[in-house]
């Protein structure tokens, strides 16, 4: 009986032995992978084999390529407009011009620039519009004149931007009596071609009346400082330009041939610092000259009271 029973084990061993076999020998490649733990027991010489399952692990892993999306960079141009470069406009060079009859000579030095302002009529508005004008420096400018026993006029010419020509004339009077001469009138004449705008048969004339600069006979007139002369057509009030004259040296009513400039009277406005500081300070000596007499005088009539007493 005893034999029998353990050969019955024995069968029983062997025919789970191989069931386990089969099961760990053939897994299934598509399940997720088991744990099995035996657990042997023995009580009273009997062995059993149990087979738990005790956890199953599924182990997911997920791995995603990053996709790397680039979206489009839209490059954004920025175009500034601005306005263009207004260009200066230079300042008016200097020039010597000098005209001569049999016994008399005018000489003129100077630079000088014309400030036109006039009307132009716009789609039924009417609008101011300025334009500055140079006399050239170079010999693009002509000289001519008119001589009389007590009137001199020098008058420069230079071609428009047309056909015509434009000019500047100077008047110089002249008294026997003070023997002195002066600047007694200015006269611009402008094509209209150099006025945008303006009737092209208009050729503008405008005059300034006014007696400036009296100098003495067989001297010469300087004066460095910006001198502005405002322009009124004939029998006008209204101003409606400026001659803008700078480095202005002139003679008139030169006997002889020589154009060279005799002694210059100076303006008023180019009378260097050194002359009022120096007059400054002579009054400040004075002033100092004076208080010290003074406080000695006191001093020595205060000493003969003393004695006195």
């Amino acid at each position: 009986m005893k034999k029998s029973t353990a050969l019955f084990f024995i069968c029983s061993l062997v025919l789970i032995s191989g069931f386990n076999a089969q099961v760990t020998s053939k897994p299934d490649p598509t399940a997720s992978p088991i744990e099995v733990k035996t657990t042997t027991t023995s009580i009273h010489d009997k062995t059993t084999t149990i087979i738990s399952t005790t956890s199953i692990k599924t182990t997911i892993s997920t791995t995603e390529n990053p996709k790397t999306t680039s979206n489009p960079t839209t490059a954004s141009v920025s175009t500034s407009t601005s306005a263009p470069a207004t260009t200066p406009v230079p300042d008016p060079q200097a020039a010597k011009w000098s005209i001569s009859d049999k016994d008399n000579v005018i000489i003129v030095n100077m630079a000088v620039q014309l400030s036109i302002t006039y009307n132009v009529k716009n789609d039924e508005k009417v609008k101011n519009k300025t334009v500055l004008i140079d006399i050239p420096s170079n010999n693009q400018t002509i000289a001519s004149g008119n001589f009389s026993s007590n009137l001199q006029t020098i008058i420069l010419s230079w071609k428009s931007s047309g056909a015509g020509n434009n000019s500047f004339s100077l008047t110089f009077k002249k008294s026997n009596v003070s023997k002195t001469y002066w600047l007694s009138q200015l006269e611009v004449q402008v094509q209209a071609e150099d006025l945008p705008g303006v009737d092209p048969s208009v050729t503008l004339k405008v005059f300034h009346n006014q007696e400036h600069f009296n100098t003495s006979l067989g001297n010469s007139y300087q004066c460095n400082k910006l001198q502005p002369f405002s322009l009124m057509k004939e029998n006008d009030t209204q101003i409606i330009g400026y001659v803008n004259i700078t480095d202005i040296k002139f003679q008139a009513f030169k006997t002889g041939h020589d154009t060279s400039f005799d002694h210059a009277e100076v303006c008023a406005f180019d009378t260097p610092d050194i002359v009022p500081i120096a007059v400054g300070c002579i009054l400040a000596g004075l002033v100092v000259t004076i208080l010290v007499g003074y406080l000695i005088t006191r001093r020595r009539s205060q000493a003969r009271g003393y004695l006195s007493m």
